[in-house]
């Protein structure tokens, strides 16, 4: 049984500086979204339907997906105050993570452990080319989880519905080689890694201070709390190929850069080589 951390959903306020953010310090650039995507060099709709479109919309949220090696880094963004995405903002203080996606080849299996630990699927999308259960987040604490697959193949960094097709013809970007894990912060890290790990039937290993649920590409990672933003998901790690490119770029943009670990999107994003 095959599980991979494919794709991560972050929610910001400022599209522009997001966008500059994620083109200048990591060289990632959009390849599909549900605004006018023609300031980025792809066609201004793009391949999302209009269903996907207008559902967006009624949630009050625009959204962005980048290009991360084969894997997807989106983020939303609140089309106004009163919106469940603007008011999530407020209540974690600002720019923060939101959703993590699993690649996974065997959806009711993983939909038979969410029902055996009482977990809800709040959520459960069928298309020709794409399946996925996304699981209540009060129910499995730390952030919204998804497991997804493509349609009829899942090849491991293959076609993804959720991000188009234009990536696929795209130029590789020059930074940054994939998604390799994602960190979720606590107060009982042990006891969330051990919630989500039975939720995917993996167990929770003891590394250096944390929980980590090892997948078959990446890993889930389970931190004390220690920001004052409480329980949620606060990082994520990504394989780079030119660590000098980043480091002058923070430097020149006064971007903080804590030894590995960059402050991006109210993330701790840390650079593994």
């Amino acid at each position: 049984m095959y599980l991979k951390l494919r794709q991560i959903c972050l929610v910001a306020s400022d599209k522009d500086q997001t966008v500059t953010d994620l083109a200048d310090l990591l060289g990632m650039q959009p390849v599909h979204g549900s605004g006018d995507l023609s300031a980025y060099g792809l066609p201004a709709r793009g391949p999302m339907s209009e269903g996907g479109r207008k559902l967006l919309a009624e949630q009050g949220v625009e959204n962005l997906i980048f290009g991360a090696g084969p894997d997807f880094l989106e983020v939303l963004f609140p089309l106004g105050d009163d919106t469940t995405s603007a008011r999530y903002l407020r209540r974690r203080g600002g720019d923060t993570g939101y959703m993590i996606i699993l690649q996974g080849d065997d959806l009711p299996h993983f939909a038979a452990l969410a029902g055996a630990e009482g977990v809800r699927i709040v959520h459960q999308a069928r298309f020709p080319t794409y399946a996925d259960i996304h699981l209540h987040t009060k129910d499995t604490g730390g952030a919204l989880l998804s497991v997804a697959r493509h349609l009829p193949e899942n090849e491991p960094g293959g076609a993804w519905y959720p991000a188009g097709t234009a990536w696929e013809t795209m130029e590789p970007g020059p930074i940054v080689e994939g998604i390799i894990a994602v960190e979720i912060q606590s107060e009982e890290p042990k006891r969330l890694a051990e919630r989500w790990g039975r939720l995917l039937g993996i167990s929770a290993k003891v590394q250096n201070e944390s929980f980590v649920l090892r997948l078959d590409d990446g890993e889930l990672r389970f931190v004390a709390a220690v920001d004052g933003r409480g329980e949620g998901f606060s990082g994520f790690d990504l394989k780079i190929k030119d660590r000098e490119r980043v480091e002058a770029a923070a430097a020149a943009r006064h971007v903080p850069l804590n030894g590995d670990v960059l402050s991006l999107c109210g993330m701790r994003c840390r650079l593994v080589n």
